[in-house]
């Protein structure tokens, strides 16, 4: 799902949506408080489901560690097969290698962020820039999370709202969706063959 089409089930649930409108809403603050909505909401999911990334590195046996840092967008090791190794102070991983060896990464990954600010750039106004970002950004999360993220990104835009209580019923559906979440990627399952027959 791109950033446009999440921002335009955000702005239909909280009636805000204007198709006509470059920015899909006419409301400035809820304008300028979206993309750091999205980015908040999306932080928050990818707990529940991660995404799994892979990052190849080279090792050298006299320098045989690599910093975590270096990984791009880092969350969480997952495995390095076939190599001996062991995560040192959550800073960087110390490999156990007798010659120079090329390793796969298995590793979780954060979320890329939208940006929050947009410059006018040669005939185009920073709206039609953050339009134009809009259509092309996706979001990397899990597609039954994306269906969630509407909920909280709404939440968090109604929050200060105090006339209208759409902000909190928008946070427990948001809690009451995310505590039906699946989380696993795989279902296990066993064949028995063979037997006696009685």
């Amino acid at each position: 799902m791109t950033a446009r089409e999440m921002k335009i089930k955000v702005f239909s649930l909280i009636e805000e949506y204007y198709p006509d409108q470059t920015l899909l809403a006419d409301d400035q603050d809820v304008q300028y408080k979206i993309n750091g909505a999205i980015n908040q909401i999306q932080m928050d999911l990818m707990k529940y489901k991660k995404i799994p990334a892979k990052s190849k590195k080279s090792i050298k046996k006299d320098s045989p560690t690599l910093l975590i840092s270096s990984i791009p967008n880092f969350y969480q090791l997952n495995t390095i097969p076939n190599v001996e190794y062991e995560v040192v102070g959550d800073y960087e991983i110390k490999f156990n290698i007798e010659e120079d060896t090329d390793v796969e990464i298995y590793y979780y990954k954060l979320p890329e962020l939208m940006d929050l600010e947009f410059q006018a750039s040669g005939s185009k106004t920073a709206e039609q820039v953050s339009a134009e970002y809009d259509e092309s950004f996706d979001l990397e999360i899990a597609t039954d999370l994306q269906e969630i993220m509407p909920y909280g990104v709404a939440a968090d835009l109604l929050k200060q709202d105090m006339i209208s209580s759409y902000g909190k019923y928008f946070y427990e559906r948001y809690l009451e969706m995310k505590n039906m979440i699946d989380s696993r990627k795989t279902t296990s399952t066993a064949t028995v063959t063979g037997g006696v027959d009685i």
